[in-house]
């Protein structure tokens, strides 16, 4: 199954890359749009170069996402093997883990009271991003108390980048403010991978899921077996959920009991 949430950062670098006019191959960050002395300055580096492997390795989950911020501010470009396949490698949700989640809220903070600021938008878009494909592969973030503060900041956030009407659509046609209701409801409800879950239910158990029992469904999932977005890996930008489907289908058996039993 083609994996959404990876289709939609790759078209979120797209309209990144189309972020300025005139359009050029990089974006790099004028002097004006920089704050002395402020979070900004980690989207900017004199002479920015690309790292290497070993240094990606070494980098903190914040430092990754400053990286990745600073990389599509200087070097965009729609065939860039380091940005689209390189750094990827370290924010893998299953290499990145929770470190993301603190970063998420850290932020979703910074960008919050500095709504107009281009550098603190991309660092939110991405951190809130990798936040999104560790829920959907590895663990809900609702289902601990950072996540659910990380969540409510992004929030936050996003109501600050409508508040500063960044999300006009007529005025900023390539604000991302749309990608990241998405990604935030996918986060307090459900997610591509749950639609996923109910789809092998009823080819495979005729197990028939409304909408509302698939989300009270995801929410005993989420409470229960917060991991279960792990029991199916990601292989090659897809997944098959047919070989870990009667773990999905012994899940569904224990919610059902509350109401069997009455």
């Amino acid at each position: 199954m083609a994996n959404i949430l990876t289709i939609a950062r790759i078209l979120l670098v797209v309209a990144c890359a189309f972020w300025t006019t005139p359009l050029t191959d990089a974006q790099q960050l004028a002097p004006a749009d920089i704050e002395p002395n402020s979070q900004d300055l980690r989207c900017v580096e004199s002479n920015y170069h690309h790292r290497t492997e070993s240094e990606l390795g070494h980098l903190t989950a914040e430092q990754l996402v400053d990286e990745e911020s600073r990389h599509w501010n200087y070097h965009v470009s729609l065939t860039d093997r380091y940005g689209m396949f390189t750094i990827p490698l370290y924010t893998d949700p299953k290499r990145i883990g929770a470190a993301i989640v603190p970063v998420l809220a850290k932020v979703t903070r910074e960008f919050a009271s500095h709504p107009r600021s281009k550098c603190q938008e991309v660092r939110f878009f991405t951190a809130l991003a990798m936040a999104s494909d560790y829920d959907e592969q590895v663990v809900r973030l609702r289902s601990t108390e950072g996540g659910r503060v990380a969540i409510s900041s992004a929030l936050t956030a996003l109501k600050a980048m409508v508040d500063a009407g960044l999300a006009d659509d007529e005025k900023h046609p390539y604000n991302k403010a749309h990608f990241g209701l998405y990604l935030l409801e996918s986060l307090r409800g459900i997610n591509q991978e749950d639609q996923a879950i109910r789809e092998v239910l009823a080819s495979d158990y005729r197990v028939q899921l409304s909408d509302r029992d698939l989300a009270e469904f995801v929410d005993f999932l989420t409470t229960t077996y917060p991991t279960y977005p792990s029991w199916t890996p990601r292989v090659n930008m897809g997944r098959d959920l047919r070989p870990s489907k009667k773990k999905y289908y012994d899940a569904y058996l224990e919610f059902r009991k509350p109401a069997q039993a009455n």
